[in-house]
């Protein structure tokens, strides 16, 4: 894939920042991927809610993933003010994994789900890199306990795409 360091979405999905090096060539790299993971994420929800939530559930999602996207604003701004590889913010970012080797290696996996796993599998991913992420950013407890709540709901109750199959005969088409 191409590498970006824009943090603007590519059409139709992430926009891939790891280029087959074993690291980023810089923090400001890292940064940017990380940012553009968390507009991703924001993506995600937004698409998993309007596409995959059943309709009798989903006015409540909606209401509240203003404020989610609102948070994920918010933490990519404190984000951006992370300028150097020195100081608080970077090294609780290092010794959670999330920059250098460790960040790209969990952006592959996470945007190589996307591609290849099934949506609890790209929840899954989403997770190992954002559960470290509130403890130095905080707008994102709340982003991470709507994903946990959205990701209980696809697993346990009931998938839009799915109901709207008809399979259990609930419209009887032939009568």
């Amino acid at each position: 894939m191409k590498k970006s360091s824009s943090t603007k979405p590519a059409q139709g999905g992430g926009t891939g920042t790891w280029s087959g090096k074993e690291n980023f060539q810089s923090w400001d790299e890292g940064r940017n991927a990380l940012s553009q993971f968390l507009e991703d994420l924001k993506r995600l929800l937004d698409t998993l809610v309007e596409k995959r939530i059943p309709s009798d559930s989903r006015q409540l999602f909606l209401d509240c993933l203003g404020d989610v996207k609102t948070a994920i604003d918010n933490a990519k701004n404190q984000l951006a003010l992370v300028k150097t590889e020195s100081g608080g913010a970077y090294n609780a970012l290092h010794k959670a994994g999330l920059t250098g080797r460790s960040l790209r290696l969990k952006l592959r996996e996470f945007y190589r789900s996307i591609k290849t796993a099934p949506v609890e599998a790209v929840l899954k991913m989403a997770d190992v890199i954002l559960g470290s992420l509130p403890d130095l950013f905080f707008p994102l407890e709340l982003v991470r306990e709507f994903k946990d709540t959205l990701e209980a709901r696809l697993k346990h109750g009931g998938d839009d795409e799915i109901i709207a199959l008809n399979l259990g005969g609930t419209v009887k088409w032939w009568e």
